[in-house]
């Protein structure tokens, strides 16, 4: 049990819960308050000559208006959730409790930052006053690797207001449902993601809204799924997708986002009359009391959406997205020197090394099915400002031989810029900076939007792969950023 020094004031009887936007949440009840996912800046993935995301829609915190924190909680190490810039405006007396997945980088980061650091374990609750979190782990299926470090989340008041739940990024297991109701607990609110977004664009093909899966029917068969897992969910919170591109990546703004959340949850309301689905603004607050949940539009003082006229276009368009690559670098310049090739060389015969056993290796030496006719294996297409440069993937060798000229007609081919590539692979960049507007990907098989060999480049650099070079990435970031004013205070800070 968390204990603070001063208690604060109790506030109006219930479980309040407000969205601070994309994955963010602060729970308070009575006279206690914790943050989830919270970011306290403009975006997120900012830092170290990168320009990250903004929130989407933008809103303004009032420091002034939040409540003292007893705790914060990050579910996962990605960086809309874990956000170097969020991290600096955390008073150091507030202990950050952090996915008993994530990296040695998170905790060593954290604890160089001075904060104190706890594991979010599954089974091992934690109690800040009549607030009780539940861990509970999640099984990630093998289209998720890149989440295994997600960890469900239960909030409940012990006065016997009610729950609320979250599985973050991915969507309820039928495991994680048994568990809950081995444990007789039932969520009243449900959060659920909506992050669907069109990559056609990777591959130079115009957005197609129209192709995209039915919110409706998806938000639809949730509540049935909950309903026949023993669950009586009695409001579904739409959360994901809340942020934009910047700069020179705006296009994105319109080629990515399909589906449009608030008209959805209306036509779901109608088709599920029993539960409340909402598409919630930042600062909307929702409340638990005896049971019952509402979902009214009131909003928390501290968080001020900006007018609707200041929001950058968040709707994907016909035919739209079919920007012309290469777009410019993430980091620049574009132009590699001859020891920055030599290290491209050795990096990349690591990863080739890692691809070996993969389904990669047995698939493409296969070359069945879409890939019949095509050069086997794999090339990367670099952008220099010297002139394009090719690597070949050959299993044989164990490498990627780099040739000159132009990219043969290989199963799959992935473009991208030298100084982004090299970037990635020493762990200064973020494959999703790349991945957000800097990719082409040239496959037969329609099959795999991202292109296989990025998706398994992505897998290969994740944290807990390289902790050193995540945490040299992590404290580059928070070198490189100015310095910050507290916005989450400690109740033994509170001026």
């Amino acid at each position: 049990m968390l204990e603070t020094a001063v208690a604060a004031p109790p506030g109006p009887e219930g479980l309040a819960i407000t969205f601070l936007g994309h994955q963010g949440w602060l729970f308070e009840a009575g006279g206690h308050a914790i943050v989830i996912d919270g970011l306290l800046g403009g975006g997120f993935g900012t830092g170290a000559g990168v320009e990250g995301a903004a929130l989407y829609p933008p809103r303004q915190l009032k420091p002034a208006h939040l409540p003292a924190i007893d705790a914060v909680l990050i579910t996962h190490e990605h960086e809309d959730h874990f956000d170097v810039e969020s991290l600096l405006q955390i008073d150091r007396n507030i202990p950050i409790y952090l996915s008993y997945r994530c990296s040695t980088a998170a905790t060593r980061f954290l604890a160089e930052l001075g904060f104190a650091v706890h594991a979010l374990v599954p089974g091992k609750t934690l109690q800040c006053g009549p607030l009780e979190v539940l861990p509970l782990s999640q099984p990630i299926g093998l289209d998720h690797p890149g989440e295994w470090d997600t960890i469900c989340l239960c909030v409940r008041d012990l006065r016997g207001h009610g729950s609320w739940c979250s599985t973050v990024d991915l969507r309820p297991d039928p495991t994680l449902l048994r568990e809950l109701a081995r444990r007789h607990l039932q969520p009243q609110i449900w959060t659920w993601p909506d992050n669907y977004m069109d990559f056609g664009w990777i591959r130079g093909l115009p957005t197609d809204p129209q192709a995209a899966p039915s919110l409706i029917d998806e938000l639809a068969q949730a509540v049935t799924q909950l309903r026949s897992a023993q669950q009586d969910p009695k409001a579904l919170v739409l959360v994901g997708n809340g942020y934009a591109s910047q700069g020179n990546l705006s296009w994105l703004n319109s080629a990515l986002f399909p589906r449009d959340p608030v008209a959805d949850c209306a036509q779901v309301q109608v088709r599920q009359p029993g539960v409340l689905v909402r598409a919630p603004l930042p600062g909307d607050r929702m409340w638990l009391r005896h049971g019952t949940a509402t979902l009214d539009r009131e909003t928390h003082a501290a968080i001020e959406v900006l007018p609707q006229e200041a929001w950058p276009p968040h709707k994907a368009a016909a035919n739209a997205g079919t920007h012309d690559l290469p777009a410019p670098p993430a980091l620049g310049p574009a132009q590699l020197q001859p020891e920055q090739w030599h290290t491209l060389d050795q990096e990349l015969c690591n990863f080739a090394g890692y691809l070996y056993g993969t389904s990669l290796l047995r698939d493409w030496v296969g070359q069945t099915g879409p890939w019949q006719g095509a050069t086997p294996g794999l090339a990367l297409w670099v952008d220099d400002l010297s002139g394009p440069v090719h690597y070949v993937w050959s299993p044989q060798a164990c490498a990627f031989d780099r040739v000159a000229g132009p990219a043969p007609a290989y199963g799959e081919v992935l473009r991208l810029w030298s100084c982004d590539l090299l970037a990635m692979v020493t762990g200064k960049l973020a494959a999703t900076r790349v991945l957000m507007g800097r990719i082409r990907v040239y496959s037969n098989d329609p099959q795999q939007p991202f292109g296989r060999l990025f998706m398994t480049l992505y897998h290969y650099l994740h944290p807990l792969r390289w902790p050193d070079r995540q945490l040299a990435a992590y404290q580059a970031r928070a070198a490189a950023l100015a310095p910050r004013s507290i916005i989450l205070r400690h109740h033994r800070t509170q001026p």
